[in-house]
């Protein structure tokens, strides 16, 4: 899930990862999320149902990867992984995000998923100079 979708430029943008365990239970379960270029990575936070161990999330600005570890998931478990960024370019950005645990997975169909989010240039800010006259006072409301 994306939040706020489309985003303006410069708001904060949340990816939240929603994890399931419908199998047998799961260990050494890793999310790693590929942030897109274009998107400065602020903060993640964890929660996991039932609670286990210290999930961690690390980012390695480098590679733009936010890696969690999650540790174990019983049966029926779930984790909600929420990713707060701030677009710093007006377009498409598209965000990829896995995940692994051993054993692993006999159904790998949806352990992965990539989506889109539109990012639109922040409408102009009334009452500044820039938009008291000219075009811009157009947009701003009377």
């Amino acid at each position: 899930m994306i939040v706020p979708n489309p985003v303006n430029l410069n708001d904060n943008l949340i990816y939240t990862l929603n994890l399931s365990n419908s199998g047998s239970p799961a260990e050494n379960v890793v999310v790693t999320d590929s942030l897109p270029a274009g998107a400065d990575y602020l903060s993640s936070t964890v929660e996991l149902a039932p609670p286990a161990g210290s999930p961690t999330c690390t980012f390695e600005t480098n590679s733009r990867i936010v890696t969690c570890a999650l540790g174990m998931m019983p049966p029926s478990g779930r984790a909600t992984i929420g990713i707060t960024t701030r677009p710093t370019v007006a377009g498409t950005l598209t965000n990829s995000a896995r995940v692994e645990a051993t054993p692993a997975d006999p159904d790998t169909s949806n352990n992965s998923v990539t989506l889109n989010t539109l990012v639109s240039a922040a409408p102009p800010i009334c009452g500044n100079s820039n938009c008291d006259t000219g075009e811009d006072a157009m947009n701003c409301p009377a």
